[in-house]
């Protein structure tokens, strides 16, 4: 039936909703209180408008996207957040990568595409890279490696500064720090 749909809750009366699985008691649950949802292993309040929890014996991603459509965006997301980060990773992995992104199929194109259009003059890094801590005094730090093994092709550069900039600084190293080394 054209415009047919169903309502839960039109009262908007304080009523959780929660469905069970085999394992989980709170699957899917929706908090009317805080009009907030949770999906997974999480039985208390929701901490944001919608959290997914796994379980870590699941032995599943938490979330998996899979988008089979080759002309549109796999994820898009659009913040209009001005004075808080818009994107936040903490992970506590200790032997791998926290984030990995593999293109073996890129013909053209880039793997990792950050820009910005802002035109005034305290914009701020566009790319900003910062190591502390105890970590930042070992032997075995590095800051910023670049891997690159492609060496059958003589045009591959390992890094490229393309600059149109007119006045100013193109590249400044600031190594006060170094006593020894390179």
């Amino acid at each position: 039936n054209a415009g047919s749909s169903v309502t839960v809750n039109h009262a908007n009366i304080d009523c959780d909703f929660r469905v069970a699985g085999d394992g989980e008691t709170h699957l899917l649950f929706v908090e009317a209180e805080n009009d907030r949802i949770s999906i997974g292993d999480s039985t208390d309040s929701p901490a944001a408008l919608l959290e997914i929890t796994n379980a870590n014996d699941h032995g599943v991603p938490l979330v998996q996207l899979n988008n089979t459509d080759v002309d549109q965006i796999g994820m898009d997301i659009n913040l209009s957040n001005t004075t808080a980060i818009g994107i936040d990773i903490d992970a506590s992995n200790t032997t791998h990568a926290v984030m990995d992104i593999a293109a073996n199929s890129l013909t053209s194109g880039t793997a990792l595409n950050i820009s910005t259009s802002a035109t005034n003059d305290t914009a701020g890094s566009l790319v900003k890279i910062a190591q502390g801590g105890s970590r930042a005094g070992s032997a075995a730090s590095i800051g910023l490696e670049i891997d690159f093994n492609t060496v059958a092709n003589a045009n591959a550069r390992a890094f490229k500064i393309d600059s149109e900039q007119t006045t100013g600084v193109v590249a400044e190293f600031d190594a006060n720090a170094i006593t020894t080394g390179k």
